[in-house]
């Protein structure tokens, strides 16, 4: 298809030049880039004109294969290696189902550096995969300004230091997570899906199979890694499952403030290789306020359940299977069971897996009304009574 330039069919001549603008790349190889033509624009040659015009431009991609084949020669080469985005921009897929960037594993797929960092950078409906850096970031590194993720997927991507599949780092504004997967990346220090030090949003998203190898009490967030001293973790309706780190926090890994409402977070393992380094199968570093939420079936490498380490501020109701080792908790009103009666990971329904609950579980009918979410992970309303997690039975 043709460049369409779709937003400066709508300017006057008195209107400002810094209209965002729409381009359609039409090829989906990485050849070295001279300039976005009618006849000849790849991804990286869209991103590179975006850059080069004022405004918040918008890349419109098909459902295919976008692959990135040049070696990467320096971090900072927008012709080579991974997508240097410097001006906000953007990059959804314009149909049904996703458009896929993929990386072969030349670079991380995205690099975020926008001077403007009160504007958002938006993938919709993007897979982002096959990164891999010696650094921060496989999938995505933010270095300054705001980036959201919806109904997106962040997979396969690898980091050798924090941020498998994302990383923010400040001075970047804000991370922003919607319907969207991060799944089956690894970091080899913190946060194999997540790693963010940046004012973080995630909601109706599922963060599962990720993995942290660095073998250090003090580091790991195998799905997130959270530190921050002027931002805060804000979580509703989410599932973090199945993760694995070496060190500490399994599912979750703060050092800083945060909120957790309404997640299921089950299933993810500290001290993966047991050989007694890391604290917190589920959640990790305490100061974080929780609610209506499941934190159950987490364990440390020796077998035993380690739902949680550190000091946390209870709202709401939870239920976990073994509050030892964390405190703030108190029972009742939390539920602490060994039985949870929990399913496994699976698609439900929605844009993202989630775990349902089974018949009979303690979960059912007994979250809080009054701080519950209105609907589910899903997008399933919520009943008069409420069940504690994602998923709404």
């Amino acid at each position: 298809m043709l460049v369409a330039m779709m937003g400066a069919l709508a300017l006057s001549a008195g209107q400002a030049a810094a209209a965002g603008k729409t381009y359609i790349p039409n090829k989906t190889g990485d050849h070295a880039p001279n300039g976005c033509t009618h006849r000849d624009c790849t991804l990286r040659e869209a991103v590179l004109t975006a850059n080069a015009h004022p405004g918040r431009d918008t890349i419109l991609l098909a459902r295919k294969t976008y692959d990135l084949s040049i070696p990467r020669t320096g971090e900072d080469d927008p012709n080579t290696g991974d997508l240097d985005v410097t001006d906000p921009v953007v990059i959804k897929h314009m149909g049904k189902g996703r458009a896929v960037i993929d990386a072969n594993h030349i670079d991380r797929v995205l690099h975020v550096v926008t001077s403007n960092a009160d504007r958002y950078t938006d993938l919709v409906k993007v897979v982002v995969r096959g990164g891999r850096t010696t650094l921060w970031g496989g999938g995505i590194m933010v270095g300054n300004g705001i980036i959201g993720l919806t109904n997106s997927v962040v997979t396969d991507n690898r980091a050798d230091l924090e941020g498998g599949g994302i990383f923010a780092a400040l001075p970047a504004g804000e991370l922003e997570l919607v319907a969207t997967t991060v799944k089956g990346n690894r970091a080899g220090a913190d946060g194999g899906g997540v790693a963010s030090h940046v004012e973080t949003n995630i909601r109706t998203t599922t963060i599962s199979g990720n993995t942290v190898s660095y073998n250090n009490p003090y580091a790991g967030g195998g799905g997130i890694y959270f530190y921050a001293v002027d931002a805060h973790l804000k979580m509703r309706n989410d599932t973090v499952a199945n993760n694995r780190t070496q060190g500490s926090g399994g599912g979750i890994l703060t050092d800083g403030a945060g909120r957790l409402n309404n997640l299921t977070v089950a299933r993810n393992v500290a001290d993966s290789d047991s050989d007694g380094t890391g604290l917190g199968g589920g959640l990790a570093g305490g100061m974080l306020k929780v609610g209506n939420s499941i934190v159950a079936l987490n364990r440390y490498g020796n077998g035993n359940v380690s739902d949680c380490s550190g000091t946390y501020d209870s709202f709401g109701r939870n239920l976990l299977t073994n509050s030892s080792g964390c405190s703030g908790f108190p029972d009742p009103p939390n539920i602490v069971t060994g039985d949870p009666r929990l399913g496994r990971l699976a698609n439900n329904g929605g844009p993202t897996e989630t775990i349902s609950l089974r018949r009979h579980s303690p979960a059912i009918n007994h979250a809080l009304k009054a701080n519950a979410e209105q609907r589910d992970q899903r997008g399933n309303r919520r009943g008069n009574q409420p069940d504690i997690g994602a998923f709404e039975r």
